[in-house]
């Protein structure tokens, strides 16, 4: 909608805020690199702690 379009126009002429926010994008990413695999871990030995799963 006309939020996005807003948006992606101050980026555009904005390089700062966009250098920015693709900074933070990029710290996201690379936080949580390997939660799925963090968080199959934690269910695999709950599940085994509850003896749902062998």
């Amino acid at each position: 909608g006309k939020e996005l379009t807003d948006m992606v126009l101050r980026l555009c002429k904005d390089k700062d805020l966009s250098t920015e926010m693709g900074q933070n994008c990029l710290d996201i990413i690379r936080e949580n690199r390997g939660a799925t695999q963090r968080n199959t871990q934690e269910l695999r030995q709950l599940f085994e702690k509850h003896h749902i799963i062998p």
